[in-house]
């Protein structure tokens, strides 16, 4: 598509790795992490289930809303993975 000036907009891709694990013990054993990612991301618990989307068993990308920085716009996107172990 074009921009608001009527030019192609160009595209750049910036890459960025960070990592953190958290540990998640479950509430009384009703629902195990592990039983949770295998519901559809429509019955997660996020406020935009539209923004999440699953690409593998424990994968997912999170969209951010669109945001203007300086005169360039970003849509960040976060790739997550889960990995559960119930030992």
């Amino acid at each position: 598509g074009e921009g608001e000036s009527g030019k192609t907009p160009k595209v750049a891709h910036l890459n960025a790795k960070s990592e953190y694990e958290v540990q998640v013990n479950g509430q009384d054993g009703s629902c195990s992490i592990g039983n949770y990612l295998k519901l559809p991301i429509e019955q997660y618990f996020i406020s935009d289930p539209d923004r999440i989307t699953k690409i593998s068993q424990n994968e997912f990308v999170f969209q951010l809303p669109k945001l203007k920085f300086f005169n360039v716009w970003v849509a960040p996107g976060v790739t997550m993975s889960v990995e559960v172990d119930e030992g």
